[in-house]
């Protein structure tokens, strides 16, 4: 596989699934700070995507290799560029080998700030930080949103990938099952990155993520180097 294709598909892994490695610098802080993140006065009440400390969602994972567990959990704060994020952390366990990533989270305005940089340690590759925004709050179905994402790479290869991400507000559900479950007030939001290919063209991933309203993502489906990945939530536990 071209390393180009292949760090793009890694890149779309983390999107839809939050599992690679990112580097920041992080610190801790009293618990004011919290309030002044989500107490801003910009932001509306509801939200698809709780942030407080101690929040935590559980999933089981479907991808290339094999059927694992994640648990994504909001540990604490850092600072990037003069803002205050929330430290989300990733752990899975795989088939007895367990690892774990971290990101940075931040919604402001209603708009989620995703922060992230890539360090694929298997292949030598790591990136410089960079940023996408894929939800919103106070949405209404249709709604639509593109930003173009560039990501620097060093390390095997010195290189900058240039993606196209275009989400969509497809659907909203009033109930939602997953595995007997019922949550309700759920958006389905597609996202679509096209980037180029090994020969030069245009290539088009989507993924889909499922959003219950004041729960959190609750399911994605994507793929995963080529192959069909998907997570469904077991539990979950809000502050």
């Amino acid at each position: 596989m071209n390393l180009k294709y292949l760090i793009f598909s890694l890149f779309i892994v983390a999107v839809f699934v939050s599992c690679e490695e990112p580097v920041h610098e992080e610190y801790e802080l009293d618990g004011t700070i919290q309030n002044d993140i989500d107490g801003n006065g910009d932001n509306t009440e509801d939200t698809y995507w709780p942030l407080a400390i101690g929040n935590e969602w559980n999933y089981t994972v479907t991808d290339y290799s094999g059927i694992y567990e994640q648990t994504i959990s909001i540990t604490g704060t850092e600072e990037i560029n003069g803002d205050t994020y929330y430290t989300v952390n990733t752990d899975i366990l795989n088939n007895g080998v367990s690892n774990s990533s971290d990101m940075a989270l931040r919604r402001h305005q209603n708009i989620f700030t995703m922060a992230m940089q890539l360090d694929l340690a298997d292949f030598g590759i790591s990136s410089d930080l960079f940023f996408a925004h894929p939800l919103k709050d106070n949405m209404s179905v249709g709604h639509s949103w593109e930003e173009t994402v560039s990501i620097h790479y060093t390390g095997a290869i010195d290189m900058t990938v240039v993606s196209d991400y275009t989400y969509t507000f497809l659907e909203l559900f009033d109930d939602y099952d997953i595995n007997g479950t019922i949550y309700n007030n759920v958006a389905k939001i597609e996202t679509s990155v096209e980037a180029l290919d090994q020969y030069g063209q245009p290539v088009t991933t989507v993924g889909y993520t499922y959003y219950a309203l004041n729960i959190g993502n609750i399911r994605t489906e994507g793929t995963s180097l080529d192959q069909p990945s998907t997570s469904s939530i077991t539990s979950y536990t809000l502050n």
